[in-house]
Parts: C-alpha cells; sequence; structure tokens
C-alpha cells in the first residue's frame, strides 16, 4: 500500500500509531509474549482509544516485565496496586489486575493441548483502527 493509503490514514497523525500500522497491526504473531501483550493492551483500552494506549504501551512494558507472562502471572496484590498510583498507566483496578488474569489463563493454556502462539489457529493481530 502507499505511504498515505486510506488504510493508513488513521495512524498517521502519530508516529507511534504509525510504526504500529506499519510493523504490528493485522499481522500474524506466533510469538506468545506478542500475544500476551496485544490482549492485555486491548484490555486496557475499553472505553479509550487506542492511540492513548500506544502512547503508554511503553509504560505498561515497563511495569509488566515486557509482558513476560510467568512474571506477570506471579505479581503480588500490593505490587498492582501500587501500580494505581502511577500516573503513565490507566489507572483503573480491574484493567491492572486483569494482566495478572491473563497471564495465569495464558500459563495454563500453555500446558493444555492449545496455547496462544498455536500455530495451527494462528491470531492475526487486528487491534483497533480509526480511533
Amino acid at each position: 500500500m502507499g505511504k498515505d493509503s486510506e488504510c493508513r490514514l488513521w495512524a498517521i497523525s502519530d508516529p507511534l500509531l504509525t510504526e504500529y500500522h506499519d510493523h504490528e497491526w493485522c499481522k500474524i504473531s506466533h510469538d506468545d509474549r506478542h500475544i500476551f501483550e496485544m490482549i492485555c493492551l486491548e484490555g486496557q483500552s475499553v472505553g479509550l482509544s487506542w492511540r492513548t494506549i500506544v502512547n503508554k504501551r511503553q509504560a505498561y512494558k515497563d511495569v509488566f516485565f515486557n509482558f513476560d507472562i510467568e512474571k506477570c502471572a506471579s505479581l503480588t496484590d500490593d505490587y498492582l496496586y501500587s501500580l494505581l498510583e502511577n500516573a503513565e498507566l490507566i489507572r483503573n483496578k480491574n484493567k491492572i489486575f486483569s494482566v495478572r488474569k491473563n497471564a495465569i489463563a495464558a500459563k495454563t493454556s500453555k500446558n493444555s493441548e492449545w496455547h496462544l502462539s498455536d500455530r495451527s489457529s494462528p491470531i492475526l493481530l487486528c487491534s483497533r483502527s480509526g480511533w
């Protein structure tokens, strides 16, 4: 597609959105960590623009150990509550605690017959556009 194709118009006003659009949006991923990150960020985005989330993404990576599933699954309540004071994040208890819940589910799925990066069922990462 051309540099400023209609598909890309929602992303060109923000360099982070442009980077996301050009390198991640609607790309198949078999990487559990990346899929887990996208699932968690989608959860954070409920009721908000994707631009808000993309601009806060690095802060989320920093506090959630680059979305390491094992580390996120073992986060303590005290640690999660402390994140509610972090102005770089969406300070919603349910959203913050959902990262640990998602990690526990992802960890459980790794021990089953199906898991996040199951190559027979790749996940197409088409997070919202145009917001």
